[in-house]
């Protein structure tokens, strides 16, 4: 269940006649608008703006028990930014010990956005000034939350099935692709090996031109096959790993997304993969662990996975025997790999790996994944 919000008891408090243009103002510049992303973004500018905040942020709930913030106004720092994850259980108020140490935050009010009867995210506001945001302020954001929640709703709604849509016309030109221009490309490669065969050792200008076609047409046949890898978004291959995984352990759990996702090649898709594998499979061999949480992050120039459970300690040999190999591999390619602490309550395995685009530059994404 996802925790409700306490306050003191007391009277409502009415919204007077001046809030309530601007509450209505500040509604209608939100609407319309259908990208989860960009609607948080100008959610938490026209709240904070809207109750005089220092600071303020539209958490989405991606999980059962985790909340990332899509859209923040007047932070100083990336950890109340964009892409800020929350994960609530026994351990989570060392993110407000976070917020005042490195943030400088003092007050911060939050209150539930619902859609149709479900919370779906969370509308907070913040002061770096200490004190309460007090009745005014609360009021502001109840009825502010109000209006959000279907706006937000069906923004998520409407990303979902667009993803939807796109991935079924990703796999059906890959479906068409593969059924057709790859089977030709291979029996173009047999045809010329077969030819090449039978020509006569006098004609080697022929017998040489029909092997690099055989050659042309095979690797033809291998760059097909890796740019059909690309037409499948990797964060659903990740979905659907650990979905299988999970089922197979008889182990409860989620996956979340934090960031702009882009293209990933396949080696270091694979090595991603193989981290999500052994977490799952460490996690599931632990009697302590119930629940695991799988995040795939995008950060300029970095990917990492991290998967998190709520069991005890890892350590001894079975662990280190799934993990040694799995850290040579993300070394190979310049990556890393980190066994600590979550705020789960058990153990957090991170792996990463640094991500360049064809001209050497980092590749580009809106958020950054929090450090390990």
């Amino acid at each position: 269940m996802f925790p409700t919000m306490r306050r003191r008891p007391g009277p409502a408090v009415p919204v007077d006649a001046e809030d309530l243009v601007r509450l209505s103002r500040a509604s209608r510049r939100i609407t319309g608008l259908l990208d989860a992303s960009t609607l948080a973004r100008r959610a938490a500018r026209e709240f904070g703006e809207l109750v005089g905040t220092e600071a303020s942020g539209v958490g989405i709930r991606e999980a059962p028990d985790v909340l990332v913030t899509r859209g923040a106004w007047g932070v100083r720092t990336g950890l109340a930014g964009d892409g800020m994850r929350i994960a609530v259980g026994p351990d989570s108020e060392r993110l407000i010990e976070r917020l005042v140490r490195r943030e400088g935050v003092h007050g911060m009010l939050g209150v539930p956005i619902k859609d149709r009867g479900a919370v779906i995210g969370v509308l907070y506001g913040m002061n770096r000034t200490p004190g309460h945001l007090g009745d005014r302020a609360r009021a502001l954001a109840v009825e502010f939350a109000a209006a959000l929640g279907p706006a937000l709703g069906a923004a998520m709604e409407t990303g979902r099935a667009s993803r939807s849509s796109a991935l079924a016309e990703r796999r059906r030109i890959s479906r068409d692709l593969c059924e057709s221009l790859g089977p030709w490309l291979l029996d173009i490669s047999e045809a010329a090996r077969r030819a090449s065969e039978s020509t006569h050792a006098a004609d080697e200008g022929v017998r040489a031109d029909l092997r690099r076609i055989e050659a042309q047409a095979a690797q033809a046949a291998s760059w097909l096959a890796d740019a059909l890898h690309t037409l499948e978004p990797a964060a659903e291959a990740f979905r659907g790993h650990v979905d299988g995984i999970a089922g197979l352990a008889e182990i409860a759990a989620d996956f979340a997304v934090v960031g702009e996702p882009f293209d990933l090649d396949l080696e270091h898709e694979t090595v991603l993969l193989a981290v999500v594998r052994v977490g799952l499979h460490v996690a599931a061999a632990r009697a302590e662990a119930a629940s695991v949480l799988v995040t795939l992050h995008y950060a300029p120039g970095r990917v990492a996975v991290l998967v998190e459970d709520d069991g005890g300690d890892p350590s001894g040999e079975a662990a280190d025997a799934a993990l040694a190999p799995l850290r040579e591999a993300l070394e190979r390619l310049d990556g890393e790999l980190v066994v600590a602490s979550s705020d789960r309550g058990g153990i957090m395995l991170s792996g990463s790996v640094p991500i360049r685009d064809d001209g050497g530059e980092a590749a580009a994404c809106a958020t950054a994944a929090p450090s390990p």
